[in-house]
């Protein structure tokens, strides 16, 4: 059975607010794509698993069997004993395409010798098959359920695929339920693929940090406060992919990353950050506050930043936290100095700011020769953040 050039089902997810980058960045290898909050599942080809597994803006990636709608109403907070979620989740097991489990499982146990997904000798195709089962139920007031959930389900899928669930399987089989959608899938990967193997000391999120840094114009990128220097890491990242696509691999490259903080202890993890990276990408540290730069007028083609939202900032009072918010505006203001003064005609900038001061900041941008031109609301967390891009006008 040769699945290379076959067309097989794949469920991503995508941290909140992602899901239309994650589209954009599948455009070349998928079809069939249908997006969910959170979660988007297509169609590649098996062959091209090697470009999904370096994914720049996805969590995890899985084989999908199966994305259903609840045919019930929508699931809530206020179910009662006799009218659990189990019902329902049992009902919508039963649109399992036995073909494409048994397809799905061929799959995994080939992506675990191709990739070394677990040890080759634990791969043993027969049945039963021997996995054990994940559940996660959202929203949060049905995580109460979890336990019914998965013995209900052990239970059906034990008689429905022939399976045999045990604590210490290899194959893990991962039942999703979000925004009323049931997903089914069988990850391909140990780890998130959003962990970045170049990144010995974590600070902004990877798939975050590419949101901000990608397209980012050639040239020299300037990150006022970066701190461990993921937004550098993954512009470099960006930059060698691009060369790589445009086979220039042997040109010079079009990037010099400089990034800039207050605290050593931040330049010190940046410097390791990238020195792991290994790539041929010119990058220089300084020490300096954003109010005092060394850099002239006009030198950066392109600033990337992620500002503060207000814990750097803040202090802790009576086992709680409190922002001095003028502090905290003040950065704001002292980055927007910066991209008035650093950048060139025409020069772009992309930050990420929090939401609630997103406003704010950008009518802080229109008084400095500065147009915004784009906007992209993402997650942090719990935190609401947006990503705003623009420009230098020129003059």
């Amino acid at each position: 059975m040769d699945c290379g050039d076959v067309f097989v089902r794949f469920l991503c997810t995508a941290g909140e607010g992602m899901s239309q980058l994650v589209i954009d960045e599948l455009k070349e290898l998928a079809n069939g794509i249908t997006q969910f909050p959170g979660k988007v599942v297509f169609r590649a080809k098996f062959s091209d698993l090697p470009n999904l597994l370096n994914l720049k803006l996805v969590e995890r990636i899985f084989l999908c069997i199966l994305s259903e709608p609840l045919d019930s109403p929508t699931l809530d907070c206020v179910v009662t004993d006799n009218s659990t979620p189990v019902q329902r989740i049992i009902k919508a097991l039963e649109k399992i395409d036995l073909f494409q489990f048994s397809q799905s499982i061929y799959l995994w146990e080939r992506s675990c010798r191709e990739t070394a997904l677990v040890d080759s000798d634990a791969v043993r195709p027969g049945f039963p098959i021997s996995a054990r089962l994940f559940v996660k139920l959202r929203p949060k007031c049905l995580i109460r359920y979890t336990e019914s959930v998965r013995r209900s389900a052990e239970q059906f899928l034990e008689r429905r695929i022939n399976t045999k669930f045990t604590q210490n399987a290899k194959l893990e089989i991962n039942l999703m339920l979000s925004n009323n959608v049931l997903f089914l899938g069988l990850p391909l990967t140990k780890e998130p693929i959003s962990k970045r193997i170049y990144t010995l000391h974590r600070g902004l999120r990877p798939t975050s940090a590419t949101a901000i840094v990608m397209h980012i114009q050639d040239g020299i990128v300037l990150d006022p406060m970066c701190g461990k220097g993921i937004l550098l890491c993954e512009a470099a990242s960006s930059c060698k992919k691009r060369m790589l696509s445009e086979r220039e691999s042997t040109k010079q490259s079009p990037f010099y990353l400089i990034g800039s903080d207050c605290s050593l202890n931040q330049l010190t993890h940046a410097r390791d950050n990238l020195s792991n990276m290994q790539s041929s990408l010119i990058w220089d540290l300084v020490l300096c506050t954003i109010e005092r730069t060394p850099f002239r007028a006009g030198v950066c083609d392109s600033v990337a930043c992620d500002l503060p939202f207000g814990y750097k900032y803040g202090a802790y009072t009576r086992g709680s936290e409190e922002f001095n918010h003028m502090a905290v505006q003040r950065c704001h203001r002292n980055c927007a100095e910066l991209l008035r003064s650093t950048l060139r005609s025409g020069g772009e900038f992309r930050l990420l700011v929090a939401t609630r001061l997103s406003n704010w900041f950008m009518g802080l941008l229109s008084n400095m020769d500065l147009t915004v031109i784009h906007t992209y609301p993402i997650s942090m967390g719990a935190t609401k953040a947006v990503i705003i891009s623009g420009r230098k006008n020129p003059g």
